[in-house]
């Protein structure tokens, strides 16, 4: 069985342990990692870290930065991830140079650095390979500690990265990663002090709101609106395979018949071209679903069905999660369907036709007076040829970014779903 520890400025320990399970086991045989639980003593030993880091200069934590062009991800990290999340070989291995590129690029923009002695509190999901590369870069070159609670879900990544930049002269305590059994009520607790912690920026990926001081980041609910479709077809393989990820476009609204009829074609032949099979090859195109996301896609489909909001149009097979793409309507004056107000993780894509941008816009409104409203949960791309500008300003009413001609999913690093990283960073008291 394969272990992992904290990594609390230069020591690597576990004081209780816990095991977790990779729900997508080769040839039946199950995957287990051994896990540190939470302690009061590891809180403790972070912030002994912390006071104790040896500071360095700008160019010096750009260079350390800049050393993950270096870095190549171990075979057991990336069968690990494959194990854990059910994405594929080659989309993870893509997604960790995007993640490198992107923090490289960071290190090179001149960004600001706090004139504040906190550190930041990083709880990060498992959706995207990327995340751990933005935060890190994010947090070194403001010059502020930062404590990442890797999940469960995939604990590798950050681990490995975290030793890496070690290796290339990164003082111990700038970067430092924990773990945390989430079935515990202790190891839950000790999470929640630490968010709450007067010197802490807490930064949370998700829904989960246990700080009113937090930064927090939710975008369940990104959206294509498709004017043109020649437009939008290089860019919707980006967001098919790419299922987990909170930026990927599920749902398209797509103004004109013609465009719905070309966007529909091009959907159904990504989906049935795909390659499914062993994470690991590399010529895998299409990953796995858990089990309990599926019932819960299925419930919500049989619900649209049945209320007549929606139509499977195409499903690669029985299953709809590996390859479906949904029809689904929103009459004037009524609620929006589920389709426009549910995230969609798993291989499914939702069409919306709708005659006007004038609908367009109505629905998106609609989906968004049903949307969290404790921050705008939104990003849009916008596909077509001279997109009017009053359309998209009327668009940020409701998205924190609207992106022309280019997927949610690419991003640049420097803002992230409405949030100017660095900025939020450096002004944080």
């Amino acid at each position: 069985m394969t272990s992992l520890t904290h990594l609390i400025g230069s020591e690597m320990y576990a004081l209780e342990t816990f095991t977790v399970s990779a729900p997508f086991a080769e040839n039946g045989q199950p995957i287990e990692v051994l896990l540190p639980r939470l302690k009061e003593e590891d809180r403790e030993g972070v912030k002994r870290a912390i006071r104790r880091v040896e500071r360095i200069d700008y160019s010096e934590r750009a260079r350390v930065i800049g050393s993950l062009v270096n870095y190549s991800p171990s075979r057991q990290t990336l069968e690990s991830m494959c194990r854990f999340t059910g994405m594929p070989i080659a989309w993870i291995s893509e997604k960790i140079k995007e993640g490198i590129q992107l923090a490289v690029g960071l290190s090179k923009r001149g960004l600001e650095e706090s004139p504040y002695n906190n550190h930041a509190f990083v709880n990060i999901t498992p959706n995207d390979p990327r995340e751990f590369f933005f935060f890190a870069a994010h947090t070194l070159m403001a010059d502020i500690p930062a404590v990442i609670k890797l999940s469960s879900r995939e604990p590798f990544l950050g681990h490995e990265v975290t030793r890496h930049l070690l290796e290339s002269g990164m003082p111990p305590g700038y970067v430092n990663i924990l773990y945390a059994d989430s079935s515990s009520r202790d190891d839950s607790k000790i999470v929640k002090d630490m968010l709450n912690d007067p010197a802490a920026i807490p930064i949370v990926m998700g829904s989960a709101l246990l700080s009113p001081r937090q930064i927090s980041f939710y975008a369940d609910h990104s959206r294509g609106l498709v004017l043109d479709a020649a437009a939008a077809i290089p860019h919707l393989a980006t967001s098919i395979f790419s299922p987990l990820s909170c930026l990927s476009e599920h749902n398209h609204i797509v103004v004109g018949r013609e465009n719905y009829e070309r966007i529909k074609h091009e959907v159904m032949s990504l989906y049935s071209s795909a390659i499914t099979g062993n994470l690991l090859d590399e010529k895998t195109t299409m990953g796995k679903i858990e089990e309990t996301v599926l019932s819960q896609l299925i419930g919500l489909i049989k619900l649209g069905v049945y209320s007549g909001t929606m139509n499977v149009i195409y499903a690669r097979s029985e299953m709809p999660g590996h390859g479906a793409l949904i029809e689904h309507y929103s009459e004037l004056g009524t609620t929006p369907n589920l389709l426009m107000t549910q995230s969609l993780p798993a291989y499914v894509t939702g069409l919306r036709y709708v005659p006007t941008i004038e609908d367009a816009l109505r629905d998106i409104a609609r989906a968004s007076a049903c949307l969290p409203k404790l921050r705008k949960s939104m990003a849009i791309a916008v596909y077509g040829n001279n997109i009017p500008g009053d359309l998209t300003e009327n668009l940020k009413k409701h998205a924190f970014t609207v992106s022309p001609n280019r997927p949610c999913d690419k991003v640049d690093g420097i803002e992230h779903q409405g949030v100017n990283m660095n900025h939020a960073l450096t002004r944080y008291r």
